[in-house]
């Protein structure tokens, strides 16, 4: 449903949905020059540190009134935070 209460034409509620992202780490320390990195959580491109991105149907997702969808996009949010450190810690 939209905010309006009207059916969301675009997706079914069984069509499958899958939680991406992508984001740019920009490393910078004394004496060295800016490390620009990517981190990516795709299907057919992610990070080679990336687990495979989550993927469930429109109806499960927005159940509970999308419980599923908010603490996927929270763990989605710590799993960049991960490669983040990883790639920190490997600069140093």
């Amino acid at each position: 449903m939209t905010r309006s209460g009207k059916p969301l034409d675009a997706f079914k509620v069984d069509e499958k949905l899958c939680l991406v992202a992508e984001a740019q780490l920009e490393l910078e320390t004394e004496g060295s020059p800016v490390r620009v990195e990517s981190l990516s959580i795709g299907l057919s491109n992610r990070s080679p540190d990336a687990p495979p991105p989550f993927c469930s149907s429109l109806g499960r997702l927005g159940a509970n009134d999308g419980r599923l969808l908010r603490e996927s996009i929270a763990e989605l949010g710590e799993v960049l935070a991960a490669m983040t450190l990883n790639r920190v810690e490997a600069a140093k």
